[in-house]
C-alpha cells in the first residue's frame, strides 16, 4: 500500500491522502500518476494542493528525495517529476546513476529555477529523449499540469524562451560643449542617438523603457533646441555631429 495524494473528482480543488494499491492506480479511470521527488515539504505540498484544484485527474506519489524514489521506485506512475532548486546537480546526478532502476520507459520532467550550464549538463545524461527541462521563473502551474499530461501522451513539449537579455542603453552622443549639444538632457541624448540609428519610436521606448508618449515629447523638445523641422533632419544632424566627433 502506498500513500498518494489524489485530488477528489466528486469535489473539484479538495485535495486528500487515501491509501490505495498501487496496481489498481489509473486503470478505470484514467488518471495520470505522477512521481514527484522534491526535497522541500513546502513546495511540495503547495504543487500537490494547486495542482489538485486544477486538474482533478492528476495523482501525485510524493518522494522525499532521489534516493528514497529509487530504493522503492512505484512501477504504476506515468512519468517522474524533480523539482531541482538552486545549481546544485547532486540529486540529478543521484538520478541519472540510477537510471537503470527507474520504471521503464517513463518520461522524467525536471523542474528548476536555474538556468545554468550544470543544470542542462546534468539534464543532457539522461537517455536521449526521456527529459524535459521546465524553468520555474518563466512557467506558469497550468504549463505544468498541461505538459505533464502532453509528455505522458508522447507529446514534445518546447520550454518557454529564455527571454533575450535588455540591450545596453546607447552612449550619448559626444559633445565637445553645452552649446554643441544644444542644452540635451541625458536621456534626451540617448532618444537623439536612436534616432540617428533609425529606430522607430516604439522601438525606442522598449530600449529605454519608457513609454512612447514620452519619447515623442522627447523628440520634440530635441527638435526645438536642435531646431530642426523633421525627424530626416534631426537624424543627419546628429549623424554629422557623431563624425566630427570622431574626426578630432
Amino acid at each position: 500500500m502506498t500513500d498518494f495524494y489524489l485530488a477528489s473528482a466528486a469535489n473539484l480543488g479538495t485535495l486528500t491522502s487515501v491509501a490505495v494499491s498501487p496496481p489498481k492506480i489509473g486503470a478505470a479511470v484514467n488518471l495520470l500518476c505522477v512521481g514527484w521527488i522534491d526535497d522541500n515539504q513546502l513546495t511540495r505540498e503547495c504543487f500537490a494542493n494547486a495542482a489538485g484544484a486544477m486538474q482533478s485527474l492528476l495523482v501525485i506519489v510524493p518522494f522525499h528525495s532521489p534516493r528514497e524514489f529509487l530504493a522503492n521506485p512505484p512501477p504504476t506512475v506515468d512519468l517522474v517529476v524533480y523539482h531541482q532548486h538552486g545549481d546544485d546537480t547532486a540529486g540529478l546526478n543521484i538520478l541519472t546513476a540510477g537510471n537503470g532502476v527507474m520504471p521503464p520507459n517513463n518520461p522524467f520532467v525536471i523542474l528548476s529555477d536555474s538556468a545554468s550550464d550544470s543544470i542542462h549538463e546534468a539534464v543532457a545524461r539522461f537517455p536521449q529523449g526521456s527529459a524535459t527541462l521546465l524553468n520555474t521563473k518563466r512557467t506558469s502551474l497550468q504549463m505544468v499540469v498541461a505538459s505533464l499530461f502532453l509528455i505522458h501522451h508522447g507529446r514534445e513539449v518546447v520550454p518557454p524562451a529564455q527571454p533575450a537579455a535588455s540591450a545596453p542603453p546607447p552612449p550619448p552622443i559626444p559633445a565637445e560643449n553645452s552649446a554643441e549639444a544644444g542644452n540635451l538632457t541625458k536621456r534626451e541624448r540617448s532618444v537623439l542617438e536612436l534616432v540617428r540609428q533609425g529606430y522607430a519610436n516604439k522601438d525606442i521606448a522598449t530600449d529605454l523603457q519608457m513609454s512612447v508618449s514620452t519619447v515623442k515629447a522627447h523628440i520634440r523638445n530635441i527638435m526645438q533646441k536642435k531646431r530642426a523641422s523633421n525627424r530626416t533632419q534631426l537624424a543627419l544632424g546628429a549623424e554629422r555631429q557623431l563624425r566630427r566627433s570622431a574626426a578630432k
